[in-house]
């Protein structure tokens, strides 16, 4: 299957949705690693920051994690770009 995928597609299929991958993972995990500590001065509890930078994390996140799924799927898609896959989700949705 993979001498086949890559006969028919060439190497960037592999790498298909790699970048939006990775913006989502940056994003993620600076949201949640830092929010935590301010979030824990404002409320007061260690576990309620948690919950809080978690959750925002996750929303913030979340888009860029379509797009991986997305770009995976149809890698076709990111011949323009993840800016552009990304505007076109929007629109389309």
């Amino acid at each position: 299957m993979w001498p086949s995928l890559y006969r028919a597609e060439g190497l960037p299929v592999f790498f298909a949705g790699i970048r939006s991958g990775a913006i989502r993972a940056a994003s993620y995990g600076t949201a949640r690693i830092g929010l935590c500590e301010p979030l824990e001065l404002a409320l007061g509890s260690k576990t309620g920051s948690a919950l809080v930078a978690g959750v925002f994390a996750t929303v913030l996140g979340n888009p860029f994690e379509v797009l991986k799924v997305r770009l995976q799927a149809r890698p076709a898609d990111a011949a323009g770009g993840e800016l552009r896959a990304m505007a076109a989700m929007v629109r389309e949705e």
